[in-house]
């Protein structure tokens, strides 16, 4: 594409387009890069965001900046994600597991939590010793997901960018712990 005669329309459906395929192959885009793209075609990023944002939630997707780290650096990545607030199914994780994953996201710090810790806090909310081998069952999954990382040698799970982009606000988070355990007091 010519940068000296472009479409902004265009530049902002090829950087939506870019987000989709990138977040879909778990892979992400960094800031620095669509800002690079704005900044060829002399468009602010902050424009392009802006309407990128509005494009995305007309079809139910919420366009998330995420801290990650990488290679020891921290960057800025743009993920795209169902609108929680649609409230549909997905069938990507049950009620159960967005639980124990709100759970690593709450008590995380820098992005990881010891495995023991997590145990240690879920036993405290649903009472139970023997929910240890649903937990290591849960996070296998979360793994084969790519939401989490098991870093079994330090005993460590890192979430990965897509489940930070995931997480509703701390609000929603507090309900959805709250239902997951009076569906099971129940």
């Amino acid at each position: 594409m010519d940068s000296s005669r472009y479409d902004k329309n265009d530049v902002i459906r090829r950087i939506a387009a870019l987000l989709l395929l990138e977040t879909q192959r778990h892979h992400y885009v960094s800031r620095s890069k669509v800002e690079s793209i704005a900044r060829k075609y002399n468009i602010s990023f902050e424009s392009i965001k802006e309407e990128l944002v509005k494009r995305f939630h007309s079809v139910g997707i919420v366009l998330r900046e995420v801290e990650v780290e990488r290679r020891n650096k921290r960057k800025r990545m743009l993920i795209c994600v169902l609108d929680p607030e649609l409230d549909l199914d997905a069938s990507f994780i049950d009620p159960i597991m967005a639980a124990v994953l709100a759970i690593i996201y709450v008590r995380t710090k820098r992005g990881e939590i010891l495995i023991d810790e997590l145990y240690d806090e879920i036993s405290k909310l649903f009472g139970s010793e023997e929910i240890k081998a649903k937990i290591s069952e849960i996070l296998r999954v979360l793994e084969k997901k790519k939401l989490i990382s098991i870093d079994t040698k330090e005993r460590i799970i890192r979430l990965k960018p897509l489940a930070i982009a995931m997480m509703p606000p701390k609000d929603k988070i507090d309900k959805l712990l709250l239902d997951v355990l009076t569906r099971r007091e129940g």
